[in-house]
């Protein structure tokens, strides 16, 4: 890539082992860590996670995937109110499912508002962190102003 003046724009390049391809390895954390150390996009031979979020940066992110392939014409109905077991995760009638380009998450109802809390609490954690990291800080810096992640 290049700049607008025609100077080349360093790309963050990140190898993921084959091994470790189920693994998150980059998101706006990591972007904007990147951004800031003058990085303006990224490949990665592995999965990327908040996509909607690093659209929004306007930091161009290509990985290996962030989505599941096309199932079209490969599943039927089995059941609609038994529990089922997907990805090794059981889901139940009235549990709560919430997905993203980055993936799925279930709670079971019972589980909804402690859930709900502590993800609250990650992302005003993020928010100190990301704050203070676009103002400067070293992520390091960053991290101990924020205190242990929740």
């Amino acid at each position: 890539m290049t700049n607008p003046d025609g100077t080349y724009a360093p790309i963050l390049v990140i190898e993921v082992p084959p091994a470790h391809h189920h693994r998150d390895i980059f998101g706006e954390g990591a972007a904007t860590v990147a951004g800031r150390a003058g990085y303006v996009g990224t490949f990665v031979d592995g999965l990327v996670r908040d996509t909607p979020r690093l659209s929004g940066m306007g930091f161009p992110v290509f990985s290996r995937t962030i989505a599941p392939g096309l199932i079209e014409k490969k599943v039927r109905v089995k059941n609609t109110a038994e529990p089922m077991r997907i990805g090794g995760q059981l889901i139940r009638n009235g549990d709560v499912v919430a997905a993203d380009n980055d993936g799925v998450v279930v709670v079971p109802a019972r589980d909804l508002d402690r859930v709900l809390e502590k993800a609250r609490d990650i992302e005003r954690w993020e928010g100190v962190v990301l704050g203070a990291v676009r103002k400067g800080k070293h992520i390091r810096d960053a991290s101990e102003l924020a205190g242990p992640r929740p």
